[in-house]
């Protein structure tokens, strides 16, 4: 696992209680994944499976953060970035971007491209939990999973059926 981060300051969302976080991913199990493990940080999450949709959610939606796969069919994550830093409304939101390339020519060139943070799959989603702390500037209190009973029971089945599914690398 290679987290980086780039900070820059993140403007705050207008209007809206909890954060939104765009997932671009064209593996279902891993968007599964990510989406389960936002969710139970109380972080509201739409998805899409490749760059092209997901720019149209980014656009449509204007999320508080993107975490995008790099390596997509119609529209990969150096598509997503490229258009979203030509476009003043989104060049602003926050990237994560999720390779299986973990050499530091690539993630160089994928922060010279707009990313604030990059991460090689299997994601340790310890360290994404502090950088989604960090980018929509979420206490303590609120990016800790909820660990209520249910929640507990619910998020305990769900790892079970991926662990049927160990190569997303988020379990």
């Amino acid at each position: 696992m290679t987290s980086t981060l780039k900070k820059r300051p993140r403007p705050v969302a207008v209007g809206r209680r909890t954060p939104l976080v765009v997932c671009i991913d064209d593996d279902p199990h891993i968007a599964k994944a990510l989406r389960l493990r936002l969710k139970s940080m109380n972080i509201d999450v739409l998805q899409a499976s490749n760059g092209r949709d997901g720019l149209r959610l980014i656009k449509e939606r204007k999320p508080d953060l993107v975490i995008s796969d790099w390596w997509m069919d119609k529209g990969d994550g150096e598509y997503v970035l490229n258009k979203m830093q030509s476009d003043s409304e989104t060049a602003h939101i926050p990237v994560i971007v999720v390779s299986g390339v973990g050499r530091p020519d690539f993630m160089n060139r994928m922060f010279a491209q707009g990313a604030r943070a990059c991460y090689t799959k299997p994601i340790q989603f310890n360290a994404l939990r502090e950088d989604l702390r960090t980018f929509l500037d979420m206490d303590d209190r609120t990016a800790t999973e909820n660990k209520s009973s249910l929640s507990t029971r619910v998020m305990r089945k769900e790892k079970q059926q991926l662990c049927r599914h160990r190569d997303c690398g988020l379990i």
